[in-house]
């Protein structure tokens, strides 16, 4: 008779093959790897349900269950996901392992609803999803929306100036370029989230194709570089976006979409080719960006997070360092260091009482994140 270990060993064996094909072997290979998944399931369901339903059991049982719907969440049986999820609560799961039951339910939400959402996604459209504390079903506030809509239209406008060959340009001196395309928000029909489609549509005025790519190039750029950040694929982003410039800026604005926390805890941002599901905090997000020739080694300052309101900016001609003026609660004044690429994101917050994060060396603040407060 086949073990438990050994069924669950079987399962995630091959599990790890379907991850593989489907994260790396192209769209071609989504099928076999949902195929894979549905046979992984087979083994892990088999192997929770020979554990018995006891004090004793715990928690293998509650793993085997949270795994087994997991599975079948990749696979795309959201029924079947559901039910395993039922069965594996029905224990005695630890508080923990309830919160990740709790987090697989909403998974399997959120999944349905981009399902239910895809056929509609035209090939200019990245759709936006959210979900969390502060959404209804078809309502968000419009603070939420107008954000991440927000760094959506300078994401888009970036992408093009850079697949256009362009040096960065500091808000303020974009020009033509960034006047391309029209942002139209498309609605859509909600289940128990919210959602819209974004879509770049050419303006009349723009002739041909040699000034700018095709939207679709546009907006699978954005949404593939959004799977790459959340995924951990720092390298490749980089890869992909080789100007430094350009690749803060692409992170800080992608990190401004992310969830904020209770508020709105998953994100979900979809094309016809590509997806990427941002369910990570903004505030615990890693990623280091690129540093100047005048930034020392950040490792070596001081942490500082503080609440407070962004100013001017100010050119300084006598140095080649910028800042952003920033003022806390008390008065205390400090200074943002404007590294290149992050001018988008502070317009987005400009005289917004925002909470800022970084590092601080007695003069300037290097940013590592910042959002909006609201608790004022």
């Amino acid at each position: 008779m086949t073990t438990v270990k050994e069924l669950h060993e079987q399962a995630m064996d091959i599990a790890y093959e379907a991850s593989a094909l489907r994260d790396f072997g192209g769209s071609e290979s989504a099928e076999r790897a949902g195929e894979l998944f549905s046979e992984a399931l087979e083994y892990e369901r088999e192997a929770a349900f020979l554990v018995p339903d006891s004090d004793r059991a715990e928690p293998t049982r509650s793993i085997l269950f949270r795994s087994a719907a997991s599975l079948a969440l990749q696979a795309g049986l959201y029924n079947e996901a559901f039910s395993l999820v039922g069965h594996g609560m029905s224990g005695k799961p630890s508080p923990k392992l309830l919160k990740d039951f709790l987090d697989v339910i909403d998974d399997i939400k959120q999944a349905q609803s981009v399902n239910l959402y895809r056929s509609g996604i035209g090939g200019s459209d990245i759709l936006l999803s959210l979900l969390g504390d502060a959404i209804g079903v078809g309502q968000t506030p419009y603070r939420e929306l107008k954000n991440r809509v927000e760094s959506l239209k300078k994401l888009s406008d970036r992408t093009v100036a850079r697949f256009m060959g362009r040096e960065y340009q500091t808000r303020g001196r974009q020009g033509r370029m960034y006047s391309l395309f029209e942002h139209h928000l498309v609605s859509v029909s909600p289940q128990r989230s919210f959602a819209i489609n974004y879509r770049l549509v050419k303006k009349e005025d723009v002739q041909g194709s040699v000034l700018v790519s095709d939207a679709y190039q546009i907006v699978d750029e954005i949404v593939l570089g959004a799977h790459l950040l959340y995924s951990g694929e720092y390298g490749e982003l980089r890869n992909r976006i080789n100007n430094d410039a350009y690749y803060t800026n692409f992170v800080t604005l992608v990190k401004d979409i992310a969830p904020d926390g209770s508020n709105i805890t998953h994100v979900s941002l979809i094309s016809q080719n590509n997806s990427a599901k941002i369910d990570q905090p903004r505030n615990e997000i890693g990623v280091i960006l690129p540093k100047s020739g005048e930034i020392k080694d950040q490792r070596d300052l001081d942490d500082i997070d503080v609440v407070g309101k962004v100013g001017g900016v100010d050119d300084m001609e006598s140095s080649p360092i910028n800042f952003v003026a920033f003022e806390t609660k008390e008065k205390k004044q400090y200074k943002i260091r404007m590294m290149e690429g992050i001018d988008d994101i502070m317009d987005n917050y400009w005289k917004r009482t925002v909470r800022v994060t970084g590092k601080y060396d007695g003069k300037y603040i290097y940013l590592t994140n910042i959002e909006e407060e609201t608790d004022e």
